[in-house]
Protein backbone atom coordinates (compact mmCIF):
# COMPACT_ATOMS: atom_id res chain seq x y z
CA UNK A 1 0.00 0.00 0.00
CA UNK A 2 1.15 3.61 -0.48
CA UNK A 3 2.72 4.96 2.75
CA UNK A 4 -0.17 7.36 3.41
CA UNK A 5 -2.66 4.45 3.36
CA UNK A 6 -0.73 2.18 5.70
CA UNK A 7 -1.78 1.67 9.32
CA UNK A 8 0.64 2.38 12.14
CA UNK A 9 -1.40 0.34 14.60
CA UNK A 10 -4.09 -2.36 14.57
CA UNK A 11 -6.46 -2.68 17.52
CA UNK A 12 -8.67 -5.78 17.70
CA UNK A 13 -11.47 -6.09 20.24
CA UNK A 14 -14.02 -8.89 20.42
CA UNK A 15 -17.34 -8.94 22.24
CA UNK A 16 -17.80 -12.68 21.79
CA UNK A 17 -19.49 -14.44 24.69
CA UNK A 18 -19.31 -17.97 23.28
CA UNK A 19 -17.04 -20.04 21.08
CA UNK A 20 -18.06 -22.94 18.87
CA UNK A 21 -15.65 -25.86 19.02
CA UNK A 22 -15.84 -29.49 17.97
CA UNK A 23 -16.52 -30.26 21.63
CA UNK A 24 -19.55 -27.97 21.75
CA UNK A 25 -20.41 -24.37 22.62
CA UNK A 26 -18.08 -22.93 25.24
CA UNK A 27 -18.62 -19.78 27.26
CA UNK A 28 -15.99 -17.06 26.88
CA UNK A 29 -15.25 -14.21 29.24
CA UNK A 30 -16.44 -11.05 27.52
CA UNK A 31 -13.60 -8.52 27.68
CA UNK A 32 -15.36 -5.81 25.69
CA UNK A 33 -18.92 -4.65 26.28
CA UNK A 34 -18.76 -0.87 26.86
CA UNK A 35 -17.11 2.21 25.44
CA UNK A 36 -14.85 2.25 28.49
CA UNK A 37 -13.56 -1.21 27.55
CA UNK A 38 -12.79 0.06 24.05
CA UNK A 39 -10.88 3.05 25.46
CA UNK A 40 -8.80 0.64 27.58
CA UNK A 41 -7.80 -1.44 24.55
CA UNK A 42 -6.88 1.69 22.57
CA UNK A 43 -4.78 2.97 25.45
CA UNK A 44 -2.96 -0.37 25.77
CA UNK A 45 -2.11 -0.82 22.09
CA UNK A 46 -1.12 2.80 21.50
CA UNK A 47 0.84 2.80 24.79
CA UNK A 48 -1.00 5.82 26.17
CA UNK A 49 -1.79 4.95 29.81
CA UNK A 50 -2.81 8.55 30.44
CA UNK A 51 -6.12 7.82 28.67
CA UNK A 52 -7.20 5.57 31.54
CA UNK A 53 -5.74 7.86 34.23
CA UNK A 54 -7.98 10.87 33.52
CA UNK A 55 -11.70 11.19 34.32
CA UNK A 56 -14.06 9.30 31.98
CA UNK A 57 -15.43 12.53 30.46
CA UNK A 58 -11.93 13.57 29.41
CA UNK A 59 -11.02 10.28 27.77
CA UNK A 60 -12.96 10.90 24.54
CA UNK A 61 -10.80 13.92 23.68
CA UNK A 62 -7.54 12.10 24.34
CA UNK A 63 -8.64 9.07 22.28
CA UNK A 64 -9.70 11.21 19.33
CA UNK A 65 -6.40 13.11 19.44
CA UNK A 66 -4.45 9.83 19.48
CA UNK A 67 -6.43 8.35 16.56
CA UNK A 68 -5.95 11.56 14.58
CA UNK A 69 -2.19 11.64 15.03
CA UNK A 70 -1.60 7.95 14.35
CA UNK A 71 -3.43 6.18 11.50
CA UNK A 72 -5.05 3.20 13.19
CA UNK A 73 -7.18 0.26 12.05
CA UNK A 74 -9.80 -0.55 14.67
CA UNK A 75 -11.42 -3.99 14.34
CA UNK A 76 -14.56 -4.60 16.42
CA UNK A 77 -15.79 -8.19 16.35
CA UNK A 78 -19.32 -9.34 17.29
CA UNK A 79 -20.74 -5.87 17.83
CA UNK A 80 -24.26 -7.32 18.17
CA UNK A 81 -23.49 -8.46 21.71
CA UNK A 82 -22.57 -4.94 22.84
CA UNK A 83 -25.48 -3.12 24.46
CA UNK A 84 -23.71 0.22 24.93
CA UNK A 85 -25.13 2.69 22.36
CA UNK A 86 -22.12 4.98 22.95
CA UNK A 87 -19.91 2.44 21.16
CA UNK A 88 -21.88 2.77 17.92
CA UNK A 89 -21.87 6.57 18.22
CA UNK A 90 -18.09 6.54 18.72
CA UNK A 91 -17.57 4.31 15.67
CA UNK A 92 -19.73 6.53 13.46
CA UNK A 93 -17.67 9.59 14.48
CA UNK A 94 -14.15 8.14 14.20
CA UNK A 95 -11.64 10.86 13.34
CA UNK A 96 -9.56 10.65 10.16
CA UNK A 97 -7.27 9.01 9.23
CA UNK A 98 -8.30 6.12 11.52
CA UNK A 99 -10.61 3.48 10.02
CA UNK A 100 -12.75 0.73 11.52
CA UNK A 101 -13.94 -2.71 10.44
CA UNK A 102 -16.98 -3.96 12.33
CA UNK A 103 -18.40 -7.49 12.25
CA UNK A 104 -21.97 -7.99 13.40
CA UNK A 105 -24.91 -10.25 12.68
CA UNK A 106 -27.21 -7.23 13.08
CA UNK A 107 -27.35 -4.73 10.27
CA UNK A 108 -26.28 -1.22 11.23
CA UNK A 109 -26.22 2.05 9.31
CA UNK A 110 -22.52 2.54 8.68
CA UNK A 111 -20.58 4.09 5.83
CA UNK A 112 -19.98 0.94 3.80
CA UNK A 113 -21.57 -2.48 4.31
CA UNK A 114 -20.41 -5.84 3.01
CA UNK A 115 -23.25 -8.34 3.33
CA UNK A 116 -21.95 -11.86 3.79
CA UNK A 117 -24.13 -14.78 2.74
CA UNK A 118 -23.25 -18.37 1.92
CA UNK A 119 -20.22 -18.78 -0.34
CA UNK A 120 -20.64 -19.72 -4.02
CA UNK A 121 -20.64 -23.45 -4.70
CA UNK A 122 -17.09 -23.50 -6.14
CA UNK A 123 -15.64 -21.70 -3.10
CA UNK A 124 -17.60 -23.92 -0.74
CA UNK A 125 -16.16 -27.04 -2.36
CA UNK A 126 -12.66 -25.54 -2.25
CA UNK A 127 -12.92 -24.83 1.49
CA UNK A 128 -14.31 -28.31 2.20
CA UNK A 129 -11.46 -29.96 0.28
CA UNK A 130 -8.88 -27.73 1.98
CA UNK A 131 -10.19 -28.39 5.50
CA UNK A 132 -10.57 -32.11 4.80
CA UNK A 133 -6.93 -32.28 3.66
CA UNK A 134 -5.74 -30.33 6.71
CA UNK A 135 -7.64 -32.61 9.09
CA UNK A 136 -6.91 -35.85 7.14
CA UNK A 137 -10.63 -36.47 6.57
CA UNK A 138 -11.57 -38.61 3.56
CA UNK A 139 -14.76 -37.39 1.90
CA UNK A 140 -16.55 -38.93 -1.09
CA UNK A 141 -17.86 -36.74 -3.90
CA UNK A 142 -21.42 -37.33 -2.67
CA UNK A 143 -20.48 -36.33 0.88
CA UNK A 144 -18.88 -33.11 -0.40
CA UNK A 145 -22.04 -32.27 -2.34
CA UNK A 146 -24.23 -32.99 0.66
CA UNK A 147 -22.00 -30.87 2.89
CA UNK A 148 -22.19 -28.01 0.37
CA UNK A 149 -25.98 -28.13 0.47
CA UNK A 150 -26.47 -28.58 4.21
CA UNK A 151 -24.02 -25.88 5.26
CA UNK A 152 -25.37 -23.40 2.74
CA UNK A 153 -21.79 -22.27 2.11
CA UNK A 154 -21.26 -20.96 5.68
CA UNK A 155 -17.53 -21.28 6.45
CA UNK A 156 -18.07 -21.75 10.20
CA UNK A 157 -20.41 -24.68 9.57
CA UNK A 158 -17.91 -26.27 7.16
CA UNK A 159 -14.95 -25.96 9.51
CA UNK A 160 -17.02 -27.20 12.49
CA UNK A 161 -18.35 -30.20 10.53
CA UNK A 162 -14.95 -31.36 9.33
CA UNK A 163 -13.50 -30.84 12.80
CA UNK A 164 -16.12 -33.27 14.14
CA UNK A 165 -15.24 -35.78 11.45
CA UNK A 166 -11.57 -35.47 12.36
CA UNK A 167 -12.47 -36.42 15.96
CA UNK A 168 -13.95 -39.70 14.75
CA UNK A 169 -17.60 -38.84 14.09
CA UNK A 170 -18.99 -40.61 11.04
CA UNK A 171 -19.70 -38.46 8.00
CA UNK A 172 -23.38 -39.43 7.96
CA UNK A 173 -23.72 -38.59 11.64
CA UNK A 174 -22.31 -35.09 11.09
CA UNK A 175 -24.55 -34.52 8.08
CA UNK A 176 -27.58 -35.52 10.17
CA UNK A 177 -26.51 -33.03 12.84
CA UNK A 178 -26.44 -30.28 10.22
CA UNK A 179 -30.03 -31.09 9.28
CA UNK A 180 -31.17 -30.92 12.89
CA UNK A 181 -32.23 -27.77 14.67
CA UNK A 182 -30.71 -29.26 17.85
CA UNK A 183 -27.15 -29.03 16.55
CA UNK A 184 -24.52 -26.88 18.27
CA UNK A 185 -23.89 -24.97 15.05
CA UNK A 186 -27.57 -24.03 14.68
CA UNK A 187 -27.90 -22.93 18.32
CA UNK A 188 -24.61 -21.01 18.14
CA UNK A 189 -25.62 -19.12 14.98
CA UNK A 190 -29.28 -18.42 15.63
CA UNK A 191 -30.24 -19.01 19.26
CA UNK A 192 -29.78 -15.47 20.57
CA UNK A 193 -31.23 -13.75 17.50
CA UNK A 194 -34.40 -15.84 17.48
CA UNK A 195 -34.88 -15.41 21.24
CA UNK A 196 -34.79 -11.65 20.56
CA UNK A 197 -37.86 -11.76 18.25
CA UNK A 198 -40.01 -14.41 19.91
CA UNK A 199 -43.71 -13.47 20.23
CA UNK A 200 -43.36 -10.74 17.59
CA UNK A 201 -44.43 -10.36 13.96
CA UNK A 202 -40.85 -11.04 12.86
CA UNK A 203 -41.03 -14.49 14.47
CA UNK A 204 -44.28 -15.29 12.63
CA UNK A 205 -42.68 -14.26 9.33
CA UNK A 206 -39.61 -16.40 10.07
CA UNK A 207 -41.70 -19.43 11.06
CA UNK A 208 -43.86 -19.08 7.93
CA UNK A 209 -40.76 -18.79 5.74
CA UNK A 210 -39.35 -22.02 7.20
CA UNK A 211 -42.35 -23.95 5.85
CA UNK A 212 -41.27 -23.09 2.30
CA UNK A 213 -38.29 -24.81 0.70
CA UNK A 214 -37.52 -22.07 -1.82
CA UNK A 215 -37.64 -18.29 -1.95
CA UNK A 216 -41.01 -16.62 -1.31
CA UNK A 217 -42.43 -13.30 -2.41
CA UNK A 218 -43.48 -10.74 0.17
CA UNK A 219 -47.25 -11.05 -0.41
CA UNK A 220 -47.32 -14.85 -0.19
CA UNK A 221 -45.18 -14.86 2.92
CA UNK A 222 -47.39 -12.29 4.63
CA UNK A 223 -50.55 -14.27 3.86
CA UNK A 224 -49.12 -17.53 5.23
CA UNK A 225 -47.86 -15.74 8.35
CA UNK A 226 -51.38 -14.40 8.94
CA UNK A 227 -50.30 -10.80 8.30
CA UNK A 228 -51.87 -10.41 4.87
CA UNK A 229 -54.09 -7.53 6.05
CA UNK A 230 -51.36 -5.99 8.20
CA UNK A 231 -48.82 -4.82 5.64
CA UNK A 232 -47.05 -2.62 8.19
CA UNK A 233 -46.57 -5.55 10.60
CA UNK A 234 -45.44 -7.76 7.71
CA UNK A 235 -42.87 -5.27 6.41
CA UNK A 236 -41.62 -4.35 9.88
CA UNK A 237 -41.18 -8.05 10.62
CA UNK A 238 -39.18 -8.59 7.44
CA UNK A 239 -37.07 -5.52 8.16
CA UNK A 240 -36.24 -6.89 11.60
CA UNK A 241 -35.31 -10.30 10.17
CA UNK A 242 -33.03 -8.62 7.64
CA UNK A 243 -31.47 -6.50 10.38
CA UNK A 244 -30.73 -9.66 12.35
CA UNK A 245 -29.34 -11.36 9.22
CA UNK A 246 -31.78 -14.25 9.65
CA UNK A 247 -33.13 -14.13 6.08
CA UNK A 248 -31.67 -13.58 2.63
CA UNK A 249 -33.31 -11.11 0.25
CA UNK A 250 -33.18 -11.06 -3.54
CA UNK A 251 -35.29 -8.12 -4.71
CA UNK A 252 -38.77 -8.88 -3.36
CA UNK A 253 -38.15 -12.54 -2.55
CA UNK A 254 -36.95 -13.98 0.74
CA UNK A 255 -35.31 -17.27 1.69
CA UNK A 256 -33.48 -19.07 4.49
CA UNK A 257 -30.16 -20.85 4.57
CA UNK A 258 -30.56 -24.61 5.18
CA UNK A 259 -29.14 -24.29 8.71
CA UNK A 260 -31.54 -21.50 9.61
CA UNK A 261 -34.49 -23.43 8.24
CA UNK A 262 -33.58 -26.56 10.22
CA UNK A 263 -33.34 -24.53 13.43
CA UNK A 264 -36.70 -22.79 12.89
CA UNK A 265 -38.49 -26.01 11.93
CA UNK A 266 -37.20 -27.56 15.12
CA UNK A 267 -38.58 -24.57 17.01
CA UNK A 268 -41.95 -25.11 15.35
CA UNK A 269 -42.04 -28.75 16.43
CA UNK A 270 -42.06 -27.49 20.01
CA UNK A 271 -45.08 -25.28 19.23
CA UNK A 272 -47.65 -27.58 17.57
CA UNK A 273 -50.49 -25.06 17.81
CA UNK A 274 -48.52 -22.38 15.93
CA UNK A 275 -47.34 -24.91 13.36
CA UNK A 276 -50.91 -26.07 12.73
CA UNK A 277 -52.13 -22.49 12.20
CA UNK A 278 -49.28 -21.73 9.79
CA UNK A 279 -49.77 -25.01 7.91
CA UNK A 280 -53.48 -24.30 7.47
CA UNK A 281 -52.75 -20.81 6.16
CA UNK A 282 -50.07 -22.24 3.86
CA UNK A 283 -52.48 -24.83 2.48
CA UNK A 284 -55.30 -22.31 2.06
CA UNK A 285 -53.15 -19.86 0.12
CA UNK A 286 -51.55 -22.41 -2.21
CA UNK A 287 -54.79 -24.28 -2.96
CA UNK A 288 -56.48 -20.98 -3.83
CA UNK A 289 -53.57 -20.11 -6.12
CA UNK A 290 -53.78 -23.54 -7.78
CA UNK A 291 -57.56 -23.55 -8.28
CA UNK A 292 -57.72 -21.95 -11.80
CA UNK A 293 -55.35 -24.58 -13.20
CA UNK A 294 -57.99 -27.27 -12.81
CA UNK A 295 -60.12 -25.49 -15.45
CA UNK A 296 -60.21 -26.51 -19.09
CA UNK A 297 -56.76 -27.03 -20.54
CA UNK A 298 -57.36 -24.46 -23.26
CA UNK A 299 -58.10 -21.58 -20.86
CA UNK A 300 -55.55 -18.94 -19.83
CA UNK A 301 -52.91 -19.92 -17.29
CA UNK A 302 -50.13 -17.81 -15.78
CA UNK A 303 -47.00 -19.69 -16.77
CA UNK A 304 -44.73 -17.08 -15.20
CA UNK A 305 -46.34 -17.73 -11.84
CA UNK A 306 -45.93 -21.48 -12.34
CA UNK A 307 -42.21 -21.07 -13.03
CA UNK A 308 -41.65 -18.74 -10.05
CA UNK A 309 -43.75 -20.54 -7.44
CA UNK A 310 -43.96 -24.13 -8.71
CA UNK A 311 -41.49 -25.49 -6.16
CA UNK A 312 -43.90 -24.56 -3.34
CA UNK A 313 -46.52 -26.91 -4.77
CA UNK A 314 -43.94 -29.70 -4.96
CA UNK A 315 -43.22 -29.13 -1.26
CA UNK A 316 -46.93 -29.17 -0.46
CA UNK A 317 -47.52 -32.36 -2.46
CA UNK A 318 -44.66 -34.11 -0.58
CA UNK A 319 -46.16 -33.00 2.72
CA UNK A 320 -49.60 -34.30 1.64
CA UNK A 321 -48.15 -37.73 1.01
CA UNK A 322 -46.28 -37.76 4.32
CA UNK A 323 -49.36 -36.88 6.40
CA UNK A 324 -51.98 -38.62 4.24
CA UNK A 325 -53.94 -35.69 2.84
CA UNK A 326 -55.00 -36.82 -0.67
CA UNK A 327 -57.79 -34.23 -0.72
CA UNK A 328 -55.24 -31.40 -0.69
CA UNK A 329 -52.92 -33.15 -3.15
CA UNK A 330 -55.72 -33.37 -5.71
CA UNK A 331 -56.45 -29.64 -5.32
CA UNK A 332 -52.90 -28.65 -6.26
CA UNK A 333 -52.12 -31.47 -8.68
CA UNK A 334 -53.19 -29.57 -11.85
CA UNK A 335 -50.65 -26.80 -11.26
CA UNK A 336 -48.02 -29.45 -10.48
CA UNK A 337 -48.64 -30.85 -13.96
CA UNK A 338 -47.73 -27.51 -15.53
CA UNK A 339 -44.65 -27.12 -13.33
CA UNK A 340 -43.28 -30.61 -13.99
CA UNK A 341 -43.91 -30.16 -17.72
CA UNK A 342 -42.23 -26.75 -17.65
CA UNK A 343 -39.16 -28.21 -15.94
CA UNK A 344 -39.06 -31.43 -17.97
CA UNK A 345 -39.67 -33.78 -15.05
CA UNK A 346 -41.90 -36.25 -16.86
CA UNK A 347 -40.73 -39.26 -14.85
CA UNK A 348 -41.72 -37.53 -11.61
CA UNK A 349 -44.96 -36.38 -13.20
CA UNK A 350 -45.92 -39.91 -14.23
CA UNK A 351 -45.16 -41.20 -10.74
CA UNK A 352 -47.15 -38.41 -9.11
CA UNK A 353 -49.94 -38.93 -11.64
CA UNK A 354 -50.33 -42.56 -10.65
CA UNK A 355 -50.40 -41.62 -6.96
CA UNK A 356 -52.95 -38.87 -7.57
CA UNK A 357 -55.11 -41.19 -9.68
CA UNK A 358 -55.25 -43.76 -6.87
CA UNK A 359 -56.28 -41.01 -4.46
CA UNK A 360 -58.93 -39.72 -6.86
CA UNK A 361 -60.42 -43.21 -7.29
CA UNK A 362 -60.26 -43.81 -3.54
CA UNK A 363 -62.31 -40.73 -2.64
CA UNK A 364 -64.47 -40.77 -5.78
CA UNK A 365 -63.18 -37.48 -7.26
CA UNK A 366 -64.33 -38.00 -10.85
CA UNK A 367 -63.17 -34.63 -12.20
CA UNK A 368 -59.61 -35.18 -10.93
CA UNK A 369 -59.76 -38.66 -12.39
CA UNK A 370 -60.55 -37.24 -15.84
CA UNK A 371 -57.89 -34.54 -15.62
CA UNK A 372 -55.13 -36.96 -14.59
CA UNK A 373 -55.88 -39.60 -17.20
CA UNK A 374 -56.39 -37.04 -19.97
CA UNK A 375 -53.64 -34.46 -19.43
CA UNK A 376 -50.98 -36.53 -17.70
CA UNK A 377 -51.03 -40.28 -18.15
CA UNK A 378 -52.44 -40.67 -21.65
CA UNK A 379 -50.57 -37.58 -22.94
CA UNK A 380 -47.09 -38.49 -21.71
CA UNK A 381 -47.40 -42.23 -22.32
CA UNK A 382 -48.38 -41.54 -25.93
CA UNK A 383 -45.38 -39.21 -26.41
CA UNK A 384 -43.20 -42.01 -25.02
CA UNK A 385 -44.57 -44.48 -27.55
CA UNK A 386 -46.58 -46.44 -24.97
CA UNK A 387 -49.76 -46.04 -27.00
CA UNK A 388 -51.73 -48.99 -25.65
CA UNK A 389 -51.31 -47.81 -22.06
CA UNK A 390 -52.22 -44.30 -23.16
CA UNK A 391 -55.32 -45.57 -24.91
CA UNK A 392 -56.51 -47.45 -21.81
CA UNK A 393 -56.25 -44.30 -19.72
CA UNK A 394 -58.01 -42.06 -22.24
CA UNK A 395 -60.78 -44.63 -22.67
CA UNK A 396 -61.32 -44.60 -18.88
CA UNK A 397 -61.33 -40.81 -18.92
CA UNK A 398 -63.99 -40.79 -21.67
CA UNK A 399 -66.16 -43.23 -19.73
CA UNK A 400 -65.86 -41.10 -16.58
CA UNK A 401 -66.47 -37.75 -18.26
CA UNK A 402 -69.65 -39.10 -19.86
CA UNK A 403 -70.74 -40.15 -16.39
CA UNK A 404 -70.14 -36.59 -15.16
CA UNK A 405 -72.11 -35.16 -18.07
CA UNK A 406 -69.86 -32.15 -18.80
CA UNK A 407 -69.84 -31.67 -22.61
CA UNK A 408 -66.91 -29.20 -22.58
CA UNK A 409 -64.62 -31.60 -20.73
CA UNK A 410 -65.94 -34.46 -22.83
CA UNK A 411 -64.86 -32.52 -25.89
CA UNK A 412 -61.33 -32.17 -24.47
CA UNK A 413 -61.15 -35.89 -23.81
CA UNK A 414 -62.35 -36.72 -27.33
CA UNK A 415 -59.67 -34.49 -28.85
CA UNK A 416 -57.00 -36.21 -26.77
CA UNK A 417 -58.44 -39.57 -27.80
CA UNK A 418 -58.07 -38.48 -31.42
CA UNK A 419 -54.46 -37.43 -30.73
CA UNK A 420 -53.50 -40.92 -29.55
CA UNK A 421 -55.02 -42.63 -32.59
CA UNK A 422 -53.35 -40.04 -34.87
CA UNK A 423 -49.97 -40.82 -33.33
CA UNK A 424 -50.66 -44.54 -33.92
CA UNK A 425 -51.44 -43.77 -37.58
CA UNK A 426 -55.02 -44.99 -37.05
CA UNK A 427 -56.40 -42.04 -38.98
CA UNK A 428 -60.00 -43.21 -39.43
CA UNK A 429 -60.54 -43.51 -35.69
CA UNK A 430 -58.74 -40.22 -35.05
CA UNK A 431 -61.01 -38.40 -37.49
CA UNK A 432 -64.11 -40.02 -36.00
CA UNK A 433 -63.25 -38.72 -32.52
CA UNK A 434 -62.66 -35.23 -33.89
CA UNK A 435 -66.08 -35.33 -35.55
CA UNK A 436 -67.70 -36.46 -32.28
CA UNK A 437 -66.03 -33.50 -30.56
CA UNK A 438 -67.37 -31.08 -33.18
CA UNK A 439 -70.89 -32.43 -32.63
CA UNK A 440 -70.55 -31.73 -28.91
CA UNK A 441 -69.18 -28.24 -29.56
CA UNK A 442 -72.39 -27.31 -31.34
CA UNK A 443 -74.32 -27.87 -28.07
CA UNK A 444 -72.20 -25.43 -26.03
CA UNK A 445 -72.68 -21.77 -25.18
CA UNK A 446 -71.16 -19.20 -27.53
CA UNK A 447 -67.86 -18.50 -25.73
CA UNK A 448 -67.05 -22.13 -24.97
CA UNK A 449 -68.11 -23.07 -28.49
CA UNK A 450 -65.58 -20.69 -30.06
CA UNK A 451 -62.61 -21.89 -28.07
CA UNK A 452 -63.41 -25.59 -28.11
CA UNK A 453 -64.03 -25.49 -31.84
CA UNK A 454 -60.60 -23.89 -32.27
CA UNK A 455 -59.12 -26.63 -30.07
CA UNK A 456 -60.62 -29.27 -32.39
CA UNK A 457 -59.39 -27.35 -35.45
CA UNK A 458 -55.86 -27.43 -34.02
CA UNK A 459 -56.03 -31.21 -33.69
CA UNK A 460 -57.44 -31.48 -37.22
CA UNK A 461 -54.52 -29.36 -38.46
CA UNK A 462 -52.12 -31.89 -36.93
CA UNK A 463 -54.25 -34.74 -38.32
CA UNK A 464 -53.86 -33.50 -41.89
CA UNK A 465 -50.20 -32.63 -41.24
CA UNK A 466 -49.53 -36.27 -40.33
CA UNK A 467 -51.45 -37.38 -43.43
CA UNK A 468 -49.19 -35.12 -45.55
CA UNK A 469 -52.14 -32.99 -46.75
CA UNK A 470 -50.37 -29.66 -46.29
CA UNK A 471 -53.07 -27.33 -47.73
CA UNK A 472 -55.77 -28.89 -45.50
CA UNK A 473 -53.46 -28.75 -42.49
CA UNK A 474 -52.75 -25.08 -43.20
CA UNK A 475 -56.47 -24.22 -43.43
CA UNK A 476 -57.35 -25.81 -40.09
CA UNK A 477 -54.34 -24.29 -38.32
CA UNK A 478 -55.17 -20.80 -39.58
CA UNK A 479 -58.69 -21.16 -38.15
CA UNK A 480 -57.26 -22.21 -34.78
CA UNK A 481 -54.71 -19.41 -34.89
CA UNK A 482 -57.47 -16.87 -35.40
CA UNK A 483 -58.80 -17.77 -31.95
CA UNK A 484 -55.63 -18.57 -30.03
CA UNK A 485 -53.84 -15.43 -31.12
CA UNK A 486 -51.21 -13.32 -29.38
CA UNK A 487 -53.48 -11.13 -27.29
CA UNK A 488 -52.53 -11.33 -23.64
CA UNK A 489 -55.43 -9.11 -22.64
CA UNK A 490 -57.84 -11.90 -23.63
CA UNK A 491 -58.88 -13.70 -20.41
CA UNK A 492 -58.84 -17.11 -22.13
CA UNK A 493 -55.57 -16.50 -23.95
CA UNK A 494 -53.43 -19.66 -23.86
CA UNK A 495 -49.78 -19.08 -24.71
CA UNK A 496 -48.98 -22.79 -24.93
CA UNK A 497 -51.67 -23.38 -27.54
CA UNK A 498 -50.90 -20.16 -29.41
CA UNK A 499 -47.21 -20.97 -29.80
CA UNK A 500 -47.97 -24.64 -30.44
CA UNK A 501 -50.15 -23.67 -33.40
CA UNK A 502 -47.39 -21.43 -34.79
CA UNK A 503 -44.88 -24.25 -34.37
CA UNK A 504 -47.10 -26.60 -36.37
CA UNK A 505 -47.63 -23.91 -39.02
CA UNK A 506 -43.86 -23.63 -39.24
CA UNK A 507 -43.63 -27.36 -39.94
CA UNK A 508 -46.24 -27.04 -42.70
CA UNK A 509 -44.29 -24.15 -44.27
CA UNK A 510 -41.18 -26.30 -43.99
CA UNK A 511 -42.80 -29.14 -45.92
CA UNK A 512 -44.14 -26.72 -48.51
CA UNK A 513 -40.57 -25.57 -49.17
CA UNK A 514 -40.59 -22.10 -47.56
CA UNK A 515 -37.56 -22.64 -45.33
CA UNK A 516 -37.16 -18.98 -44.36
CA UNK A 517 -40.75 -18.71 -43.14
CA UNK A 518 -40.42 -22.04 -41.32
CA UNK A 519 -37.19 -20.98 -39.61
CA UNK A 520 -38.69 -17.68 -38.46
CA UNK A 521 -41.69 -19.44 -36.91
CA UNK A 522 -39.50 -22.15 -35.37
CA UNK A 523 -37.17 -19.65 -33.72
CA UNK A 524 -40.01 -17.50 -32.39
CA UNK A 525 -41.65 -20.56 -30.86
CA UNK A 526 -38.37 -21.93 -29.51
CA UNK A 527 -37.75 -18.68 -27.66
CA UNK A 528 -41.08 -19.05 -25.86
CA UNK A 529 -40.80 -22.77 -25.12
CA UNK A 530 -37.28 -22.41 -23.71
CA UNK A 531 -38.51 -19.77 -21.30
CA UNK A 532 -42.03 -20.82 -20.37
CA UNK A 533 -43.31 -23.75 -22.37
CA UNK A 534 -43.42 -27.51 -22.32
CA UNK A 535 -40.05 -29.25 -22.59
CA UNK A 536 -41.72 -31.76 -24.90
CA UNK A 537 -42.69 -29.08 -27.41
CA UNK A 538 -39.20 -27.63 -27.11
CA UNK A 539 -37.60 -31.00 -27.93
CA UNK A 540 -39.81 -31.35 -31.02
CA UNK A 541 -38.89 -27.84 -32.21
CA UNK A 542 -35.18 -28.51 -31.77
CA UNK A 543 -35.50 -31.68 -33.84
CA UNK A 544 -37.32 -29.79 -36.60
CA UNK A 545 -34.68 -27.05 -36.63
CA UNK A 546 -31.97 -29.72 -36.90
CA UNK A 547 -33.70 -31.19 -39.97
CA UNK A 548 -34.13 -27.73 -41.52
CA UNK A 549 -30.43 -26.93 -41.07
CA UNK A 550 -29.52 -30.30 -42.58
CA UNK A 551 -31.69 -29.49 -45.58
CA UNK A 552 -29.82 -26.20 -46.00
CA UNK A 553 -26.47 -27.97 -45.80
CA UNK A 554 -25.49 -26.39 -42.46
CA UNK A 555 -23.99 -29.48 -40.84
CA UNK A 556 -22.63 -27.82 -37.70
CA UNK A 557 -25.88 -25.99 -36.93
CA UNK A 558 -27.85 -29.17 -37.58
CA UNK A 559 -25.69 -31.12 -35.14
CA UNK A 560 -25.95 -28.37 -32.51
CA UNK A 561 -29.76 -28.47 -32.58
CA UNK A 562 -29.68 -32.27 -32.79
CA UNK A 563 -27.53 -32.62 -29.66
CA UNK A 564 -29.93 -30.53 -27.61
CA UNK A 565 -32.97 -32.29 -29.06
CA UNK A 566 -31.51 -35.72 -28.33
CA UNK A 567 -30.64 -34.79 -24.73
CA UNK A 568 -34.17 -33.61 -24.01
CA UNK A 569 -35.97 -36.38 -25.90
CA UNK A 570 -33.95 -39.01 -24.01
CA UNK A 571 -34.65 -37.31 -20.69
CA UNK A 572 -38.38 -37.18 -21.48
CA UNK A 573 -38.53 -40.59 -23.16
CA UNK A 574 -39.90 -39.19 -26.45
CA UNK A 575 -39.33 -42.11 -28.82
CA UNK A 576 -40.29 -40.46 -32.13
CA UNK A 577 -37.92 -37.51 -31.62
CA UNK A 578 -35.11 -39.85 -30.56
CA UNK A 579 -35.52 -41.97 -33.68
CA UNK A 580 -35.61 -38.85 -35.86
CA UNK A 581 -32.38 -37.45 -34.42
CA UNK A 582 -30.58 -40.79 -34.45
CA UNK A 583 -31.36 -41.10 -38.17
CA UNK A 584 -30.02 -37.56 -38.65
CA UNK A 585 -26.78 -38.47 -36.86
CA UNK A 586 -26.37 -41.46 -39.17
CA UNK A 587 -26.64 -39.19 -42.21
CA UNK A 588 -24.34 -36.45 -40.88
CA UNK A 589 -21.57 -38.48 -39.26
Amino acid sequence: MPPEERFEAVIWVSAKRTLLTASGIQQRQQTFSTLGDLYREIAAVLELPIIMQVDYDQRRGLVEHALTSKRTLLIVDNLETVDDEEVLTFLRELPDPTKAVVTTRHRIDIAYAVRLTGMPRADTRALIELEAARKSVDLSADAIEDLCHRTGGIPLAIVWSIALMSLGYEVESVLRRLGSGHSDIARFCFGESIAHIRDRDAYLMLAALAIFEGSVNRKMLGEVAGLGKDEIGRDDGLAELLQLSLVNQDRDRFSLLPLTRSFVLDELEQQPELEQVLREQWIAYLTTLAHPYADLHLLWHDWLMVRREGLHFVTLSSWCQQVGRPDILLKVFPILVYYYDLTGQWTDLLTMGQIALEYARLIGDLESNVFIETHVLSWILSDQGRHEEAERHIAEALKTVRQIGDPSRQCEVLVNHARIFRRRKMFDKALAYCQQALQLVAQLADTQQVYLRAYVEYELGKFYRDRGDWPAAHRHLIVARGVFCHDESDPVFNMELAWGILSTLGFVEHQLGDLDAAEQLYLQCLSFFKELGSRGNMATLLARLALLEEQRGNRNSALEYANEALNWSRRLGMVDEQALIEDLYTRLT
